[in-house]
């Protein structure tokens, strides 16, 4: 507690350039910053533009001007490299506590998470059983037409799962679930009903559930 007590003195007092290394006064760092004020962290593989213009900073604290690197101009690309959020201690009250490593231009620096907001990008799978019609072709036509969609933010491991069936006797029906990969296998995680994705090839998947109308084969398209 008295070597992080002093060592944020030494960094709020000391004149250090702006590339302050925490290392040099604290035995305990990760990412350039003190472990003992890290609540929570992340990473992260997102595109993002700043809202406002913003100060790049080697380690996210703002009670001092000594740690910024640059200022990045309103509305600049940002690649999200982490997420970190910080907490208080004893000896320090930290007004900002939700940052961003992001890189721009070359170097890597903090900024403040509120003004920066995120562009999702997806990456969507589409797969259609091979007991149905492809309804743009064939939309009236009395067939039953059964799909799948897996989509997921890149980056991120959780897959959203969306069955789709229609049927001109029964009507519509969708089902949507979360699902995580294991090897070739997309497991369900949302404590519903049984589904479970085996991927056959990167074309083809089988599809094994309890409700009976999805079991089955599935093609990309």
């Amino acid at each position: 507690m008295i070597k992080l007590f002093t060592f944020l003195i030494l960094f709020l007092t000391q004149a250090v350039s702006a590339r302050v290394n925490c290392n040099e006064n604290y035995s305990d760092c990760f990412k350039n910053i003190p472990s003992k004020i890290i609540e929570s962290y992340s990473e992260k593989e997102y595109q993002g533009k700043n809202l406002v213009n913003l100060k790049l900073r080697s380690m996210p604290i703002v009670s001092t001007e000594k740690n910024v690197m640059a200022v990045i101009n309103k509305n600049s690309d940002l690649k999200i490299v982490s997420f970190f959020k910080l907490k208080d201690t004893d000896e320090l009250s930290l007004p900002i506590k939700r940052w961003y490593l992001v890189e721009h231009n070359n170097q890597l620096g903090f900024v403040a998470a509120k003004f920066v907001n995120k562009i999702i990008e997806y990456e969507i799978l589409r797969f259609r059983s091979d007991d149905s019609k492809n309804w743009l072709d064939d939309r009236n036509s009395n067939h039953v037409y059964i799909d799948i969609k897996l989509q997921r933010e890149k980056g991120e491991q959780i897959w959203k799962v969306i069955l789709y069936y229609y049927d001109p006797a029964v009507g519509y029906k969708e089902i949507q679930y979360e699902g995580l990969k294991y090897d070739s296998k997309l497991i369900n995680i949302s404590n519903q009903d049984n589904f479970i994705i085996e991927f056959l090839t990167e074309d083809k998947l089988f599809l094994f559930s309890n409700v009976k109308i999805f079991k089955g084969v599935y093609n990309k398209y």
